[in-house]
């Protein structure tokens, strides 16, 4: 980007300003689900109108700053703004491949006895996931390798702090 936009700040600004309000109206909007999800939850009225209104000032910064993205969008897609609306969608969908392979592999590894699964609701974390880095060995890598998968033979890291224990 540099090279194309020939290090000038005041082209390659116009990228920044429309990841720092794409940023904005997704940060907004993520407050309102958040205030909509604990609405359900709460009973207390007077607990209930501080998160309408919460809800209601995160509804007119996520309605201003989606009205700023468009005017940006507008005003700059020609100048070099088109670059990140490629590219966005791009890196958001290359890392969502990612977090599925994750969750794929998450599926395939062993849960010996007496390992719990982190459990969310809502905010809450019900019980809390211990593993070992053993069970890395168990994936499909297994398959593939043909040699027994991952090996675990490094030595131990030292402890840090103070005393046994």
């Amino acid at each position: 980007l540099v090279v194309i936009f020939q290090a000038s700040p005041t082209r390659l600004i116009q990228l920044y300003i429309i990841g720092v309000f794409v940023s904005f109206v997704c940060s907004q909007t993520g407050m309102i689900r958040h205030w909509n999800r604990n609405l359900r939850g709460t009973t207390d009225p007077k607990i209930r109108l501080h998160m309408i209104r919460s809800r209601a000032i995160n509804t007119v910064g996520a309605c201003v700053t989606a009205v700023v993205l468009v005017i940006v969008l507008v005003g700059k897609f020609v100048s070099g703004a088109w670059i990140v609306v490629i590219a966005m969608p791009v890196i958001w969908l290359t890392m969502r491949g990612i977090h599925r392979h994750y969750a794929s592999v998450a599926l395939e590894l062993p849960r010996p006895d007496g390992v719990t699964i982190v459990e969310r609701e809502g905010n809450q974390v019900r019980e809390v996931a211990v593993g070992d880095i053993s069970d890395l060995g168990q994936t499909r890598g297994d398959r593939l390798a043909g040699d027994g998968g991952a090996r675990h033979d490094a030595p131990p890291l030292p402890r840090c702090g103070r005393g046994p224990g």
